[in-house]
């Protein structure tokens, strides 16, 4: 599976320098020979706390909001929207002040509704994992 994910952390003014709200939107892709091609895209806040460590920083983070499925994941399922939750953390190393590199990890879930005569809901439990470079403000 392939994709991409991107999130902006932002400190809250009357809550610790720890603890801020963080906003994540991601999307991944499956391509095979059989015919199942599903594009998921989640639109995931929440709140996020930090550790920070010289430059680099550890983090933890609860997020819930929305998934999206396209319909070409199977011939018989259609679009659907669903309440998406997600669990997990990372760590950014510090490479300087404005740059780190992240690697970071989430266990999340969806329960997407089907058009199909065998099922009437997909469940989808799966980790996520991915790294890239993170710029800080």
């Amino acid at each position: 599976m392939s994709g991409w994910d991107g999130s902006l952390r932002v400190p809250v003014p009357l809550l610790p320098s720890w603890l801020g709200v963080k906003g994540d939107v991601s999307g991944s892709y499956v391509s095979d020979n059989f015919n199942f091609h599903p594009h998921q895209y989640f639109f995931l806040p929440g709140p996020q706390v930090s550790f920070h460590l010289r430059h680099s920083t550890v983090f933890l983070h609860g997020l819930v909001g929305s998934a999206h499925l396209s319909e070409n994941a199977q011939p018989d399922l259609s679009d659907d929207n669903t309440l998406a939750v997600a669990v997990g953390g990372g760590v950014d190393l510090g490479v300087s002040r404005a740059f780190a590199w992240r690697f970071t990890a989430d266990w999340y879930n969806t329960r997407y509704n089907a058009t199909t005569r065998n099922y009437s809901e997909i469940t989808n439990s799966n980790g996520r994992v991915s790294t890239g470079p993170v710029f800080r403000f």
